[in-house]
């Protein structure tokens, strides 16, 4: 970190106490108030450091030179475009001290630049601590925490999902940024295959070209990805899902053996993409099977309701789960799958607000190539 506070309370940068402008020897964190360091390198800024085994939030994110680089790239960005921009700024009121802040339509912002792997609870800690107190919190990943596993494919954890926002058309983005090109990376249209696999979108945005807020708000690039990807990918799943260490639980398994299923054999409308799916943890051939097995493998009629108060119960039963840092609407999500089955005729409306599966053959019907486009185009609308 750039600053610290001295024997009297007075905010310092570390610039200064290499330069000799102030005699202390002793230096404190403005955030823990514990004993930090001074480090001094001839290839890296000067800055303090907490020492070892510290329990302070600045500890995780230990000083590296792509942090600083990022710092103070965004600080010099950010000065040209909005008042009362500062590096590092404390809020007592929270405890908590940002990367930059900023003040934008009588907004205050608080940008976090995150490089190194921190626990999801102090993201959701500290995310919350600016809300509550009226700070607009603006989470920006280092380019090195991406993983490219294929064409659109990422491997994206509950680390990387922390870092979702939405943005002013209500689409729900990661910023990455890479202080070596100095390019801000737009991490859209995001739809979870598994828990640790995503196909997304990528927009490159040069940092200098804009500022920063209309930057994340430009119109987002429409992902172009046919559906045999997301089914190649859908099978290797499927295809290792049997085996002890799948990412399926052996209480998912058991429970689609008594019900006469295995992986194999799942219906091909288990495990599309759905648009919103990101808000789930879970994968889509999981949460999608169970409400192929609560609701479509009966052959009764049904409402969305019912299959809301399903997906509600297997909620609670800890069957699925939902991302705490997306505002989630369950039901939306379920209309949405279920929408989707009923444009490919999987399933018939009855009566305006009544659905029923169009046979017992449906289980057996393979997606084709026409409805493929379709759900691709559903899903990334």
């Amino acid at each position: 970190m750039l600053k610290a506070i001295t024997n009297d309370g007075k905010l310092i940068n570390a610039q200064d106490v290499q330069y000799g402008k102030y005699k202390e020897k002793s230096f404190y964190c403005p955030e823990c108030k514990d004993v930090v360091i001074l480090k001094n390198g001839i290839f890296k800024k000067s800055h303090f450091a907490h020492k070892p085994h510290s329990q302070c939030f600045e500890s995780y994110e230990k000083e590296s030179e792509v942090h600083l680089k990022g710092k103070l790239l965004l600080y010099d960005l950010l000065r040209k475009y909005y008042k009362n921009v500062e590096v590092e700024k404390y809020f007592a009121n929270i405890h908590q001290r940002a990367d930059l802040s900023f003040e934008h339509n009588g907004l205050v912002y608080a940008i976090e630049f995150q490089c190194s792997i921190i626990p999801t609870k102090i993201v959701h800690k500290r995310t919350n601590g600016y809300i509550k107190s009226g700070i607009k919190p603006l989470w920006i990943l280092s380019h090195q925490q991406l993983h490219t596993i294929g064409n659109h494919l990422f491997s994206l954890t509950a680390f990387h999902y922390s870092f979702l926002q939405q943005t002013s058309a209500k689409k729900f983005i990661i910023p990455i940024l890479n202080v070596d090109t100095e390019n801000l990376y737009i991490l859209s249209h995001l739809l979870p295959i598994s828990t640790k696999k995503s196909f997304a979108h990528i927009d490159l945005k040069p940092l200098r070209s804009n500022n920063l807020y209309e930057l994340l708000n430009l119109r987002i690039n429409r992902m172009r990805m046919g559906f045999s990807s997301w089914l190649q990918e859908r099978e290797n799943i499927k295809r290792y899902g049997s085996f002890k260490y799948s990412s399926f639980s052996k209480r998912f398994k058991d429970e689609i053996y008594r019900c006469g299923l295995h992986m194999g054999n799942l219906p091909d409308f288990c495990g599309l993409p759905v648009r919103g799916s990101a808000k789930l943890s879970t994968s889509p051939i999981q949460w999608q099977t169970y409400i192929f097995i609560d609701i479509l493998r009966h052959e009764e009629l049904f409402s969305i309701e019912d299959a809301y108060d399903s997906m509600q119960c297997r909620l609670e039963r800890k069957d699925i789960r939902i991302r705490v840092e997306v505002p989630i609407d369950l039901k939306e999500v379920i209309d949405a799958y279920l929408h989707l089955l009923y444009t490919i005729k999987i399933i018939e409306k009855i009566d305006g607000t009544k659905f029923q599966i169009r046979s017992s053959d449906m289980k057996n019907k393979k997606i084709s190539k026409a409805e493929g486009e379709i759900i691709m185009k559903m899903a990334l609308s």
